[in-house]
């Protein structure tokens, strides 16, 4: 008997082979917004891991909107041939997959540091956040 876990689930037009998603996930590896090697294989291993669907990682459309200096980008033709290449290399690992990419724009909460958990020191390379209120970042949210 087949379990409801590995069954096929559809949701609108989209048919999921199975139940099992990888949500997106902060990885902090980039630098500049590209993606490197460890991008490409770890998506690649993830892929071909069975799921369903895998989710890239939050994915900042403007250099201000990243959460930290370590996300991944999408604001300039680089950082697309990137993600670009890191589809094919899940494709390679499964050409069945589906792949999702989490579009992320911090707001108020970007420029921050994993190892704080607060605003990133300015010589590592902290900016002015951009918010849709007057907000004082990380005050009250």
């Amino acid at each position: 008997m087949q379990t409801i876990l590995f069954s096929e689930e559809k949701i609108g037009k989209l048919t999921l082979r199975n139940r099992l998603v990888v949500p997106p996930m902060c990885m902090w590896q980039a630098q500049d917004g590209k993606v490197n090697d460890f991008h490409l294989q770890h998506y690649a291993q993830l892929a071909g891991a069975g799921m369903a669907a895998v989710t890239i990682e939050a994915t900042a459309v403007t250099p201000d909107g990243r959460i930290s200096p370590w996300c991944l980008g999408i604001w300039d033709d680089d950082h697309a041939e990137g993600i670009a290449a890191m589809v094919k290399a899940m494709r390679k690992s499964d050409p069945e997959v589906k792949i999702l990419l989490q579009l992320a724009h911090a707001g108020r909460k970007a420029s921050c540091s994993p190892k704080t958990d607060c605003t990133v020191p300015p010589a590592e390379g902290s900016w002015q956040t951009v918010a849709p209120s007057a907000l004082i970042p990380h005050q009250g949210v």
